[in-house]
């Protein structure tokens, strides 16, 4: 939840996009590998209720995971690939 008490794993998650970009440069960072960089720093209470969501909405596909141009839109998608 967008919580007050949860802004500094936002904070962590977001500096997270920003320190890989900066690590790459103007290379293409593939969608997977910039959200599972960001999870990284996020609290771990955060990580295991990802990963709870995971469990229960399913996996999605490494094809589609190496494919995906754009963030997804159906809603249990999006839960689980955040």
């Amino acid at each position: 939840p967008n919580t007050r008490e949860n802004l500094p794993n936002v904070l962590i998650h977001e500096i997270g996009h920003q320190y890989l970009a900066h690590l790459v440069g103007n290379k293409r960072i593939p969608k997977w590998l910039d959200e599972g960089f960001a999870v990284q720093g996020e609290d771990e209470k955060v990580q295991d209720e990802a990963l709870a969501d995971l469990r229960a909405n399913g996996w999605t596909p490494s094809a589609k995971l190496l494919t995906m141009s754009n963030y997804p839109t159906v809603p249990a998608e999006k839960d689980a690939f955040y």
